[in-house]
């Protein structure tokens, strides 16, 4: 049963409701593409031993020379996920969305896909690439650099960033979303996109996130183990929101160098 306004239609409440939930779910997969994608930028994670089986397999495809090294393949890789004009496409399977990344290396298209996380599914050549990018399983979302935040998107994620560090008790599931948004607004900083109004912003907003990161930690403690998460995003110790569980343990010293504890 629909939640109805006076003098209403359900008809167009379920209409508008329907967009709304779809708006949400591409605004949630260009994030998820983002960040899977920026992992991948700053460093190369393969599933357990699965490096040197794909490796093999190149050598065996010939799509790599035999005497080609992992740091070799993975430089194919790095230059992929870094080429500006590179496709970015999602592939879907079982509900489960998958980013990833064409460009032509060497006259070959390569296909680098990742998962969620941001580690590597495969890197490999495509015989026939149209023909197998036109599979409806695939959506085409641009090239890399279309990836980029625009000035909007920026501020409609540093405002929600500045709202959620105001609520500490906030769910777990919640706070998680927060540092997501967090790392967004970093790539974003790291590209130089920021103004100096919003980095303003950024850093009043981080301050109250430190002082309590104890609160928020107890918080995404209760639902989630904060290390798989950090681990899963490949977050480096710069991206220090995403160690919650070590600020909580340490003094946070005040504009007066004061020590306060978080």
């Amino acid at each position: 049963m629909l939640f109805c306004e006076p003098n209403v239609p359900e008809i167009v409440l379920a209409v508008g409701y329907g967009i709304l939930k779809s708006d949400v779910f591409m605004n949630d997969t260009r994030s998820l593409v983002k960040r899977a994608i920026k992992s991948v930028q700053s460093r190369i994670r393969w599933r357990h031993d699965s490096a040197a089986q794909y490796l093999v397999k190149r050598k065996a495809r010939r799509q790599l020379p035999a005497n080609a090294t992992l740091a070799a393949y993975e430089q194919i890789i790095t230059t992929i996920v870094h080429d500006p004009q590179a496709r970015v496409f999602v592939y879907w399977h079982e509900q489960r969305a998958y980013p990833t990344v064409v460009s032509v290396i060497g006259g070959e298209h390569w296909l680098v896909m990742l998962d969620e996380s941001g580690f590597l599914e495969s890197a490999f050549v495509i015989d026939r690439p149209e023909r197998y990018l036109m599979r409806p399983q695939f959506q085409e979302s641009g090239v890399l650099e279309g990836s980029t935040m625009s000035h909007e998107e920026i501020d409609r994620v540093l405002t929600a960033y500045e709202t959620d560090v105001r609520f500490p008790e906030a769910s777990g599931m919640e706070l998680l979303d927060m540092l997501l948004k967090r790392s967004e607004i970093a790539q974003a900083d790291r590209e130089q996109l920021l103004t100096v109004e919003q980095r303003r912003r950024l850093a009043a907003a981080d301050r109250v996130l430190a002082l309590q990161a104890r609160h928020f930690y107890a918080s995404i403690q209760r639902i989630a183990d904060l290390e798989v998460w950090r681990q899963h995003e490949g977050a480096p110790p710069e991206e220090w929101w995403w160690y919650l569980d070590v600020l909580a343990h340490t003094p946070v010293v005040a504009a007066d160098d004061t020590p306060v504890p978080a």
